[in-house]
């Protein structure tokens, strides 16, 4: 018999989420003062990015020549600040949200020994199907949807890159290497930070080189004395806040690096751009594979991963500066420091807009958002007591649904690229710009997102960070296999688990599930309760109104509820200084992606809704016409 799932997730699943916060604030506190010393064998371990086809992650974040230190938050400004500091302190008294601390949990680890060791055993205590053999058993490759544009997945994987970015180990000055050359396993041994993907002959015969995956753990969390938290946890080296992080930065020291500077050598209020109004070029070359590539600089390191994602960081650095002087020019009195965070404050409230206002209502549906709580449109009060901290839960599978999304092809000027031919290949905006900018909003059929279901495209299955392989077996990731790595790494427990705290019914067998996808599920799990929590968010059927199911629906909200409720600067807040007047408020309000979209000045037109394809009731406009109604700036002269 095929199971539905509940259409609503009822307020009771709010009023939880304040109830477990409050219990792993207890248990948090409490594990900071009594933590016991953990060593890590051999060298200290630092953050640092390995070389991307090791990284085997790609949330991974460089804290290059930096020793591993999460900064316990002290506010050094102004507790009732009107601006938010670069890092989330202040934000909160707890500076709960700030970066380089830990994420919350919903429930508690699922650690193979409830203290360090990766999750790995069933309920059974057999061994957990490989990664691998999940993702080729459970989420092989389909068709696109032509409902959507790329733009619904590539604000998603923005967004993301926003609020989370877990540093995976390394070594001093090198790669943490779990498999050798010819994908040999070297070292399987998670105390030391190796938890390599081990291969089934399946693998290693037609998609694979050898019999492992590289993939070091994620770096674990430390108290304020230096010492391993016990049980292990991992760091958000981003703010959790939805604070445009990855275009300004999540540190003083990176925010003035990507600010123009003045003649007198101190921050100017525009961002940084080169030639071509692009973003800057940074001096490392991690992303160089050929002579005459280059690197972006932005406020998260991630942007080099491909084009699109290129595009949209340029797309808010542009404009930032074009909201900056147009303030200046009726705020001329303002010093440089005061234009750039009040143009970073709208930059901010606008990103907040679109993504409660017009792709949440994509994703989750309007009654969904008003179960959480979080529709838009009213004063929000700020609530202290509420953690805007990501849930591990949240990093690790919820917002990786995207990856679903994901087509097999880019159209850049009419010409199709394979996806694979365009990691770490941003200098492909340099003549195409413009082109990128129109692909992200095409209707055509290889641009369209993929159906959000349990199938993923080849290109990030088997051929993820490929390098050049003259058509030998790819040495390529499977970006489906690490996500399920990486919640075993960090003790996620099953989904079963999520959707008894989310008050959905328990499955109790595979029949519970339509009939494809428990087929599926019965050929590599031994019980419905050893189901990891990204495959069965990504495989349970969904609910009218949205894109998504019940767990996945819950989850989604459940974070977003805290990100608008914890943030004291939310866009809608009642608060003053932090909001903005009535009249400001009304004017963000109308902003749309297609806005931002119509103020790069290469762009003709763009579909009003801009998350979805062109049709009779989504046509395309002009960029005039959107330009001319762009924000108000008379409206902004008093702050």
């Amino acid at each position: 018999m095929t199971f539905r799932f509940k259409p609503r997730m009822g307020l009771a699943v709010v009023s939880s989420h304040f109830a477990v916060c409050a219990i792993f604030l207890s248990v948090c506190l409490s594990s900071l003062t009594s933590a016991q010393q953990c060593k890590a064998p051999g060298e200290d371990v630092f953050f640092g990015l390995p070389e991307v086809v090791d990284a085997a992650s790609t949330k991974s974040i460089p804290f290059k020549g930096s020793k591993l230190a999460q900064g316990y938050g002290i506010c050094h400004g102004d507790p009732a600040g009107k601006y938010r500091t670069a890092d989330g302190t202040c934000n909160n008294v707890f500076n709960h949200g700030s970066a380089n601390r830990p994420p919350r949990r919903l429930l508690p680890n699922a650690y193979d020994d409830g203290v360090n060791a990766p999750r790995t055993r069933d309920t059974r205590g057999a061994a957990l199907p490989a990664a691998t053999n999940v993702s080729r058993t459970v989420h092989p490759t389909n068709d696109v949807n032509m409902r959507f544009t790329l733009m619904l997945m590539q604000w998603g994987q923005f967004i993301d890159h926003d609020l989370t970015g877990f540093p995976i180990s390394s070594e001093v000055d090198r790669s943490i290497r779990c498999c050798g050359e010819n994908g040999e396993v070297l070292d399987f041994r998670p105390d030391r930070e190796c938890f390599p993907i081990l291969l089934t002959p399946e693998d290693s015969n037609v998609r694979f080189v050898g019999n492992c995956m590289e993939f070091a753990r994620s770096v674990a969390a430390r108290d304020e004395a230096g010492k391993k938290i016990i049980p292990r946890e991992q760091v958000n080296s981003v703010t959790s806040f939805m604070d445009a992080s990855m275009v300004y930065g999540s540190s003083e020291e990176l925010q003035r690096e990507l600010r123009e500077v003045t003649v007198q050598g101190t921050p100017g209020f525009l961002m940084k751009t080169s030639a071509s109004d692009l973003l800057p070029r940074n001096p490392e070359d991690e992303c160089i594979h050929r002579p005459g590539e280059f690197c972006f600089l932005a406020g998260d390191t991630r942007v080099n991963e491909q084009p699109g994602l290129a595009t949209i960081h340029t797309m808010f650095v542009q404009l930032h500066n074009t909201i900056a002087r147009d303030l200046r020019r009726v705020r001329p009195g303002d010093t440089d420091e005061d234009t750039f965070q009040v143009t970073r404050k709208i930059v901010i409230a606008i990103i907040q807009n679109i993504h409660y206002s017009e792709w949440l209502p994509l994703i989750i549906g309007r009654r969904t958002q008003r179960d959480f709580g979080i529709l838009t449109g009213v004063r929000t009060e700020y609530v202290p007591s509420v953690d805007p901290r990501v849930t591990n839960a949240f990093s690790t599978a919820a917002f990786r649904f995207g990856h679903s999304l994901i087509p097999e092809e880019f159209v850049i000027g009419g010409r199709a690229r394979p996806l694979r031919e365009l990691f770490n290949r941003p200098d492909e905006l340099f003549d195409d710009f413009n082109d990128m900018i129109l692909s992200l909003f095409s209707p055509l059929r290889t641009q369209g997102s993929h159906v959000l279901d349990r199938f993923f495209t080849g290109e990030v299955t088997g051929h993820l960070f490929e390098p050049e392989n003259n058509g030998k077996p790819s040495r390529g990731l499977d970006l489906v296999a690490l996500n399920i790595q990486r919640g075993r790494d960090h003790g996620i427990p099953p989904y079963n688990k999520f959707r008894q705290f989310c008050g959905l019914p328990s499955l109790t067998k595979f029949e519970d599930l339509p009939y494809e996808v428990a087929s599926a599920f019965r050929q590599v799990y031994n019980s419905v309760d050893d189901i990891d929590l990204f495959s069965g968010i990504m495989s349970e059927p969904r609910d009218p109104g949205q894109l998504v199911g019940g767990t996945l629906a819950c989850l989604l909200g459940n974070q977003f509820h805290a990100l608008k409720y914890g943030d004291r600067f939310y866009f809608e807040t009642d608060r003053m200084p932090e909001g903005f007047t009535d009249a400001q408020l009304a004017d963000i309000r109308r902003m749309t992606i297609a806005h931002v979209c119509c103020q790069s000045k290469r762009v003709q037109g763009v579909q009003k809704k801009g998350f979805e394809i062109p049709s009779n009731n989504n046509p395309v406009v002009g960029c005039i016409p959107l330009r001319d109604d762009f924000l108000n700036f008379t409206l902004f002269q008093e702050f």
